[in-house]
């Protein structure tokens, strides 16, 4: 009779386990979908704010929503509990000063690299992105945005921030050691075992762009021969 109870205890047990465990997998892929539809949403609203009509090829210099996820006050908006609604329409208020602020932090900063390989100093009152000198090799090759663009074709200001080159990882870490929020925004929340090689975004940042020294270097030399 003991034995048989504590049988049954142990079943109920391992039972509630399995159930709690099926509740909180459901309970994150639900939170997963509703971040997701959040992310577009934020994404519809940055295109918003930089497409109009007539449509040129510079309105796709623009920041992705990857860049923003993890500004405070986006966040604020994106990891609310899931039972709200949240759409394009709720982040029109915040995308005139943070892209602001983004596109001046990022000139800011590639302004300044591109000065450290230069092999001469630029006077006051000259931008340094302007220089023809001033260009960005791409590693990556072929990317999504530019579909004609290759290895061998540099990038300058302000395309450089409309390529997802940069912005791309590639990491074999298991998703899971990501909280929920990061893991979604980052690799769309896909569980995957270690040693598995998974890509994802992540923000654009001026460490992740190729500058080669070498290059620019050697046309500094070829405008200078030229006179």
């Amino acid at each position: 009779m003991f034995c048989a109870e504590c049988n049954r205890v142990c079943a109920n047990k391992a039972v509630h386990k399995l159930l709690e465990q099926k509740r909180h997998e459901r309970l994150t892929q639900e939170r997963r979908q509703v971040l997701l539809k959040r992310f577009d949403a934020l994404e519809e609203a940055i295109c918003r704010h930089y497409v109009r009509l007539p449509r040129t090829a510079s309105m796709e210099f623009r920041p992705r929503y990857i860049d923003f996820v993890f500004v405070d006050e986006c966040r604020a908006l994106l990891d609310t509990p899931t039972e709200r609604s949240i759409t394009a329409a709720d982040f029109v208020g915040l995308i005139p000063d943070i892209t602001a602020t983004w596109e001046a932090m990022q000139r800011e900063q590639l302004t300044e690299a591109i000065r450290q390989v230069l092999p001469f100093a630029v006077p006051k009152g000259i931008d340094v992105l302007e220089l023809a000198v001033a260009f960005f090799p791409c590693p990556c090759g072929v990317s999504k945005d530019f579909p004609t663009h290759d290895a061998k074709d540099p990038l300058r200001f302000p395309a450089i921030l409309g390529h997802d080159c940069p912005r791309q990882i590639r990491r074999t870490v298991p998703v899971s050691e990501c909280d929920l929020y990061s893991s979604t925004a980052m690799y769309g929340g896909v569980e995957h075992e270690p040693e598995v090689v998974i890509s994802g975004l992540r923000p654009f940042d001026v460490k992740n762009v190729p500058i080669s020294k070498k290059a620019i270097g050697k046309a500094c030399a070829v405008i200078e021969a030229m006179g």
